[in-house]
């Protein structure tokens, strides 16, 4: 990155070549975007992804009413491209390209977009890029200082370094789902959040934006391995620290506090208690 001016913003000369879907991938890039950075999304013409663009091309209204808002909230003429909620929210300040990357011609423009890019940021299921002929070793020697970054689910190594998963499954094995919730609630009836989404997009920002800085100052690239149930996982750093210090198990406490603090939780109001007879 060459020294910046005092109108730019600050990643202004960082491009991102973007393999990012749903919302932790793109949340993370989206941040760079914000920043300044030339952010180009690699899309495939002939793959639809309903949690990255929309649930469908054209939405009609019956299919929209069983999708939640985030999903199906669309304009009433139904044309979904553009427009679905879950797509605007994270697409902000970017750029795309559709390339079909599994046909040789069309990776060698991806390759080519990947040669003036910086970063090259991806949360596909685990293997995919390799199977497009893209691994790490490829990468660098299309662009040596190029700083990569890998959000799996679970890992590239360990038990479930195969595993896919979606907001729900990640909260889950991170242990979201069994912290929320009622007393002696099960935690299918938790509202589904996806807050680990988010978490994950900040950390995978701050890794890219600390990797760039790393290369300014030695020129040298960085691959970055951020599973994304570990971040997920720092929702609840107390529960955790309880059980590794005190050896004690945290349980859902409905909407009362961790630390007993007031107020919190539901009261009565004048009225109801006068009305119960307290």
């Amino acid at each position: 990155m060459s020294k910046l001016s005092s109108d730019m913003l600050p990643l202004e000369n960082v491009r991102i070549c973007d393999f990012t879907i749903v919302w932790a991938g793109q949340s993370a890039t989206m941040y760079l975007a914000d920043l300044g950075a030339d952010c180009i999304r690699v899309e495939n013409p002939y793959i639809w992804n309903p949690a990255t663009r929309a649930s469908a091309p054209i939405m009609t209204p019956e299919f929209s009413a069983l999708l939640p808002p985030w999903m199906g909230g669309h304009p009433p003429n139904g044309r979904a491209w553009n427009n679905s909620p879950a797509f605007i929210h994270v697409f902000r300040n970017k750029k795309s390209i559709t390339v079909d990357s599994r046909r040789p011609e069309g990776l060698e423009i991806v390759k080519n977009l990947i040669r003036i890019s910086d970063v090259v940021a991806e949360n596909l299921a685990t293997g995919t890029l390799e199977k497009l002929g893209l691994d790490d070793n490829v990468i660098k020697s299309v662009r040596p200082d190029a700083v990569i970054l890998h959000i799996p689910a679970y890992g590239r190594t360990g038990a479930y370094r195969k595993g896919r998963g979606y907001g729900a499954h990640i909260d889950s094995v991170a242990g979201s789902s069994m912290l929320r919730g009622y007393p002696g609630s099960a935690p299918v009836t938790n509202t589904q959040i996806f807050a680990g989404d988010f978490f994950v997009g900040m950390h995978g920002a701050i890794a890219m934006l600390a990797a760039l800085r790393y290369r300014n100052h030695t020129g040298e690239g960085q691959v970055i391995e951020l599973a994304q149930a570990e971040c997920s996982a720092s929702m609840f750093p107390q529960a955790a620290l309880d059980a590794a210090w005190n050896n004690r198990e945290s349980t859902t406490i409905g909407n009362r506090s961790i630390e007993g603090f007031v107020p919190n939780g539901v009261f009565l109001t004048r009225k109801k208690a006068i009305e119960d007879g307290r």
